[in-house]
């Protein structure tokens, strides 16, 4: 009986981290983080019919109206091809010129997001100066009901949670 507990413990924590590996259904991958300019987003269908042309991506703006701003490009992975209904992205970042965090809620327009590249833009006066970038950042695909699906996170951003 003495091996049995004894081994308890390990087995739950195996079975733990199994169960969260398998049963996650959805991960973020970052592939790039810089600010761009509203030109980088013109595409020449868009001479034709005067809308912006998405082609392949998906874009999530803070200001929908505006372009230019610092966007993280994600990909999302998982179980189904639509997003839960009312998801959205929660972005909280560090600026070096600033004090405190900065957090932004940010819609999804188009829920089918699976395996296309998700530019998240904070763009507007959310992000003005093109010199500046997040010192930590953390970003969130959370559902209708404020339950986080998925977080991709900085290592500064990790260090900052630690110290709390």
């Amino acid at each position: 009986m003495g091996r049995i507990l004894h081994r308890l413990p390990s087995a739950l924590i195996t079975f733990l981290f199994f169960t969260d590996i398998c049963f996650a259904q959805y991960e973020l991958e970052l592939i790039n983080r810089k600010f761009f300019k509203t030109e980088d987003f013109k595409r020449l269908p868009e001479l034709f019919t005067g809308k912006e042309y998405f082609g392949s991506y998906v874009c999530c703006r803070s200001t929908p109206s505006s372009r230019e701003g610092f966007y993280f490009v994600v990909t999302l992975k998982g179980q189904g091809e639509i997003l839960p209904s009312g998801s959205h992205w929660l972005i909280d970042w560090v600026h070096s010129s600033v004090s405190g965090v900065d957090s932004r809620k940010i819609a999804i327009a188009d829920p089918k997001l699976f395996g296309k590249e998700v530019y998240i833009g904070l763009t507007g006066q959310d992000w003005i100066d093109p010199a500046e970038i997040p010192i930590a950042w953390r970003i969130s695909l959370v559902d209708g009901n404020g339950d986080v699906l998925s977080t991709h996170k900085s290592f500064l951003w990790s260090d900052r949670e630690r110290m709390r």
